[in-house]
């Protein structure tokens, strides 16, 4: 879809740290939205609905008319560990609190793109002109998740349920894996499993000492099939529906400063025992032409890069669109480098130095006008002694005559 962004989205940890207290909270909140997302807003409760069969369309695509603008100035809010804290820390007051400011942190939103052309039109799949099509009208599915408190043990059990009847919820609510024309956008914080030696850190999972999870850079393997499997259907059996190829759509989430972009994958050629989830780079994955190769179902997970000048200032620019004849959604994605906020610290040092240098002036003026002599003073501090010192040496030498050798 070309023009502006249809809308702008933030994948997790928009605080500093989930710890703080309500009334740093609300500071912290007030300075997302008024300075630096001045003019946006969150996704209003009653637009961000629960997945379910009878769903309302939350805008349509392609159109350049006001309610396109009101998505431009909406901001899809995933919520992280920074901000309502790992399975271990999560309570209701936390996340209450950042639905409160930031919106709810799990919801759908569904949006159409419209085919005008009539010939096209019938093609689509319709229970009484034409049921064996396997073609649906085209449409974005956008699945924000709270994945904080997915794996266990968790501090509140009952958090815990939501979020895992969230996402059954999504699986039962979903278009058969047979027809095509949709594409499912999942944004979480915590990316998915992967092993050693994939992304620059390894797994890593801590706990506190009475139970729960502490912290974690990745999900487990179990809790990441529930989306590979689950909400994607894809399958390593063969005689799986759609042959276990399962829905399109790309994974995008945070967490990891330094970004990671894979493909997960299962090789249903492997005999039933050997079959398990496998992970690849996208670009070796994409030269050894595994994404759409039959037999190998999959899916690509981009774990975005920090926008932290360490890390170079990174957004990243998805860019999607609809192929008509081959009826399936197709995506680019690229990262924006903004780079190291160098003139930004010369800037501010600049600012501080100079501050410095004003603040001594005027303490200087204040005390002249107030009848400080500064020049007798800087005599007296750095000139006199070096006269004393003068003195004292003159009269050792008149003491102690030095001895000439003949």
């Amino acid at each position: 879809m070309a023009g502006r962004p249809f809308f702008t989205l933030i994948l997790g940890d928009l605080l500093g740290s989930q710890w703080i207290r309500d009334p740093e909270f609300h500071r912290r909140s007030s300075r997302f939205w008024n300075r630096s997302f001045r003019g946006a807003e969150r996704i209003p409760d009653d637009v961000a609905q629960y997945p379910a069969d009878d769903y309302n369309v939350s805008g349509i695509l392609g159109m350049e008319d006001e309610e396109a603008a009101v998505w431009q100035r909406r901001l899809i809010n995933v919520v992280g560990n920074h901000d309502i804290g790992y399975a271990g820390d999560l309570t209701p007051e936390l996340l209450d609190r950042f639905e409160l400011a930031f919106g709810k942190a799990a919801y759908e939103l569904r949006f159409e793109l419209p085919i005008n052309d009539p010939v096209l039109n019938a093609t689509v799949f319709d229970p009484e002109k034409n049921p064996e099509s396997n073609r649906l009208p085209p449409e974005l599915r956008i699945l924000n998740i709270n994945n904080m408190n997915l794996d266990t043990p968790a501090l509140n059990q009952s958090l815990q349920d939501d979020t895992y009847a969230f996402i059954n919820a999504i699986i039962h609510t979903s278009s058969a894996v047979e027809y095509k024309g949709h594409f499912t956008l999942i944004l979480t914080h915590m990316p998915l499993y992967k092993p050693e030696g994939i992304c620059v850190d390894p797994p890593f999972f801590d706990f506190h000492d009475g139970g729960g999870v502490k912290e974690q850079n990745q999900l487990s393997a179990d809790a990441s099939r529930g989306f590979l499997e689950g909400i994607y259907g894809l399958n390593g059996d063969a005689n799986a529906p759609a042959g276990g190829m399962g829905r399109r759509g790309v994974i995008l989430n945070g967490h990891d400063h330094e970004g990671c972009d894979i493909y997960h994958y299962i090789n249903q050629s492997l005999p039933r025992d050997e079959r398990r989830w496998e992970v690849a780079r996208w670009e070796a994955a994409r030269n050894d032409q595994l994404p759409e190769s039959p037999g190998l179902p999959g899916i690509r997970e981009l774990t975005v890069r920090s926008m932290m000048a360490d890390f170079g200032g990174n957004a990243g620019l998805l860019s999607l669109w609809f192929d008509q004849e081959t009826w399936e959604w197709k995506y680019e994605f690229a990262n924006c480098v903004l780079g190291r906020q160098y003139y930004w610290w010369f800037v501010h040092v600049f600012d501080l130095i100079l501050l410095v240098i004003l603040v001594a002036y005027g303490a200087l003026e204040i005390s002249i006008v107030s009848g400080f002599d500064a020049e007798k003073w800087l005599q007296a501090r750095f000139l006199a002694p070096s006269t004393h010192k003068a003195e004292a040496k003159k009269e050792q030498d008149k003491t102690n005559p030095s001895v000439t050798k003949t």
